[in-house]
This record gives structure tokens, sequence and C-alpha cells, in this order.
């Protein structure tokens, strides 16, 4: 298993522009490097997500909140049939 580094965000931000600015679909090092960062940024919004709902101020703000955040990830139904998977 690879380690895993941590970087600033900025660097992070500054990274997936370069990306987004130099594409090449054929690439193999691009390929890798965008499937990658998308999983990264789709994490990133999950968690923000998570904590906006973790600590919304009122009871209405926690449960959009925490709608948003099962639609994001995929886990609507879970909420809806009570919290049974």
């Amino acid at each position: 298993m690879a380690k895993n580094v941590q970087i600033s965000e900025n660097l992070f931000l500054t990274m997936v522009s370069y990306v987004i600015d130099h594409q090449d679909p054929q690439d193999e090092r691009y390929k890798y490097i965008h499937t990658e960062v998308v999983i990264k940024i789709h994490a990133l919004a999950s968690r923000q997500m998570y904590t906006q709902y973790k600590t919304a101020l009122t009871e209405e703000d926690r449960l959009q909140a925490l709608d948003r955040y099962l639609k994001h990830s995929g886990r609507r139904g879970f909420q809806e049939s009570g919290g049974k998977a």
C-alpha cells in the first residue's frame, strides 16, 4: 500500500488547476492523476458537508445539511428507512 502525504489545500488546488489546464486523455499519467483528483475532491466535499451537518446551529439547518450529505454520498435511502440500510 502506498503512503499518503499531506499537502496544503493551496498546493492541492494549484495542482488540480494545472491538471485541468494540461489535459492529455491519451497520457496514462493524466488518466491516473485525473481519477485520483476526482476521488479526492469528492472526499473533501463529503467531509465539508458532514462537518456542516455536525456543526449546524438549528435543527432545520442540521436536517438540511444531513440531506445534502446523504444525497452527495449516495446514502439517501439510509435516512428514509430510519437509519436502516
